[in-house]
């Protein structure tokens, strides 16, 4: 035992200093975190004031066009469109819209905007979406229909799941599909990227000859778990690390960027409360509408409704697992490789089984029923990739703890295959192996 702690502390102390190591440790959160506070921040932002000129030729949209608060200031002009170009900039307009006339019958260039002041995303949005406004309603009063029947007739609908079983009990279903295709893409590059540390270790070792010195004091199955043991404690050590910064990052978006947000939502979930008591007797006059908000305060809801310490105590016990399970493979093959030709025809056999597990993931987050998504969540070559994307939409987790102890005890099976082929491939140098060298040496005793 002494051994293989020596080696696994070698190994995990080489590693940890490592400089991409602890880039990769400190800069993932904080690019994970960052990238989501950038996209709701901008997505909210909009500081560049403007004042739209409107030459408006077909005499539809004068002063029916709404300004949006003070950013956006739009003035009508019966100036010619030549005139009002060549002045709009000088008497401190940002942009001028112009509207042909034959703009109802969807003449192409029906509107142009001229501007000195780079016009963003919300501008256009906006412009566009009361020009479409508009156009619609008098299209509707061309057909003798009032646009405020339409509009009253509208009526938002908000689908809530719920999973009913055989007892007839039933549980919510919020859980964030878009969260199963990140973890299934993350336990995909995470197995990749720590098997490929074990394989490039042995095959660095076999290459430079290093290993045959090992191998006068020390046994080459115990080089062989003292190297993934280091290597998983390193991946453990990287996950905690990485899931603390990642809350402490998202604990100080939540108190910055969303904090108005998350209060007008407290407000939400107070008048939900008191509708629920008070029924029919609801004064619903003095009640605030949130329209323009459901869709941000249901993806509030999941948020709460997922149990983040349970996923991710999962996803660390499965990427263990499928790290040793898919490292013992690896270690057993390059082990058998004298040169990086040779090793990148060994890695193939190990990359299809990970690519297809991550397709079969992707498309049963899209059908959560599919045969093959459940039956690949069992499978140990499929099931750390498959299983943690299926967590995420609330399976029970007895299921998740079967499928991770059938993969644990597919890694003991493989471990001692694996110790077998390493143990007689180490120091095979100077002749190419075969495939049919690996069934030779598996089937020799230690």
């Amino acid at each position: 035992m002494r051994e293989i702690y020596l080696i696994a502390r070698r190994e995990f102390k080489a590693r940890l200093r490592n400089r991409a190591f602890i880039a990769m440790t400190f800069l993932s959160p904080l690019l994970l975190v960052g990238f989501f506070a950038f996209s709701v921040y901008m997505s909210q932002q909009d500081t560049t004031e403007h004042r739209i000129l409107v030459v408006d030729d077909s005499k539809l949209f004068i002063n029916r066009i709404a300004n949006n608060g003070e950013t956006f200031q739009f003035e009508f002009s019966t100036k010619k469109l030549i005139d009002a170009e060549q002045h709009f900039a000088a008497e401190g307009y940002t942009a001028l819209l112009w509207i042909s006339p034959n703009i109802i019958e969807g003449g192409a260039g029906a509107c142009k905007l001229f501007y000195s002041k780079t016009p963003g995303y919300a501008l256009q949005n906006h412009i566009r979406s009361q020009l479409e406004k508009i156009v619609y309603e008098e299209k509707l009063l061309a057909n003798n229909i009032q646009p405020q029947i339409v509009s009253n007739a509208r009526q938002h609908i908000q689908l809530i799941l719920q999973q009913v079983g055989n007892s007839g009990t039933y549980a919510d279903q919020d859980g964030i599909s878009q969260l199963g295709f990140i973890m299934a893409a993350l336990m995909f590059i995470f197995i990749m990227m720590y098997g490929m540390m074990v394989f490039r270790s042995v095959l660095e070792e076999k290459q430079s000859r290093i290993v045959e010195v090992l191998l006068t004091s020390v046994k080459p199955v115990k080089l062989l778990i003292g190297k993934i043991s280091g290597i998983a404690l390193l991946g453990i050590l990287q996950f905690i690390l990485m899931g603390v910064l990642t809350w402490s990052l998202s604990w100080g978006l939540q108190h910055s960027i969303l904090k108005n947000q998350l209060i007008t939502y407290d407000d939400f979930k107070h008048q939900q409360a008191e509708v629920f008591q008070k029924g029919s007797e609801t004064d619903f006059s003095k009640l605030s509408r949130f329209d323009q908000q459901l869709e941000l305060f249901s993806l509030f809801k999941k948020v709460e409704t997922l149990a983040f310490f349970e996923i991710f105590s999962l996803f660390t016990l499965f990427f263990l697992s499928g790290f040793l399970f898919y490292s013992a493979i690896m270690s057993a093959l390059a082990s058998a490789a004298d040169s990086d030709a040779d090793a990148q025809q060994f890695l193939l056999p190990v990359n299809l089984p990970l690519i297809a597990s991550y397709l079969i993931a992707v498309q049963g987050v899209i059908n959560p029923d599919a045969e093959l998504y459940a039956w690949a969540s069992w499978i140990p070559f499929s099931a750390p990739v498959v299983m943690v994307s299926r967590i995420t939409a609330g399976i029970p987790l007895y299921k998740a703890l079967v499928s991770w102890l059938i993969l644990s005890f597919s890694f003991l099976i493989v471990i001692f295959w694996s110790a077998r082929i390493y143990h007689n491939g180490i120091l095979n140098t100077g002749k190419k192996s075969r495939w049919r060298d690996f069934w030779h040496w598996s089937k020799k005793r230690i």
